[in-house]
């Protein structure tokens, strides 16, 4: 399966409902995210929209509009959303790929965080949610 595909983000929600060791890092976790991935293959961008409650993907909104697209311009709803990231497909990837951590990957340019103030209290939570990502097969 490709790497932000939809047949991807519907095996992270089947992850997180079957994985012991994630459940208990995310217990109590509520929270409502987006990913702005730019430039993705086929040369598009990719907006996705977490729905997170007890540490379970409850929904998911994945959408794709030709790059670069109007989502690039849009500000940051911080009522809608606690956090959104915006970066680079291949940032993502290595993120994905352990090539880089959470907090390096914010640090280090180019992986946007919005929110950042409600972000360093779940950094552990979110931590555990993209290494949970990087079991998850897939091509880049």
């Amino acid at each position: 399966m490709k790497y932000f595909s939809q047949e991807w983000v519907d095996a992270i929600k089947e992850k997180m409902a079957s994985d012991e060791a994630y459940k208990r890092k995310t217990n109590g976790w509520d929270t409502k995210l987006c990913s702005l991935v730019l430039g993705a293959p086929g040369g598009v961008d990719i907006f996705v929209e977490w729905n997170i409650q007890d540490g379970q993907l409850v929904s998911v909104n994945r959408q794709e509009k030709p790059a670069p697209s109007d989502w690039r311009k849009e500000p940051f709803d911080g009522k809608k959303y606690v956090v959104r990231s915006t970066a680079p497909y291949e940032a993502y990837a290595k993120l994905n790929r352990r090539e880089m951590n959470f907090m390096k990957a914010i640090m280090t340019g180019g992986y946007k965080i919005d929110g950042m103030v409600k972000v360093l209290p779940m950094v552990g939570k979110m931590t555990a949610w993209t290494d949970l990502q990087a079991f998850i097969p897939c091509e880049y």
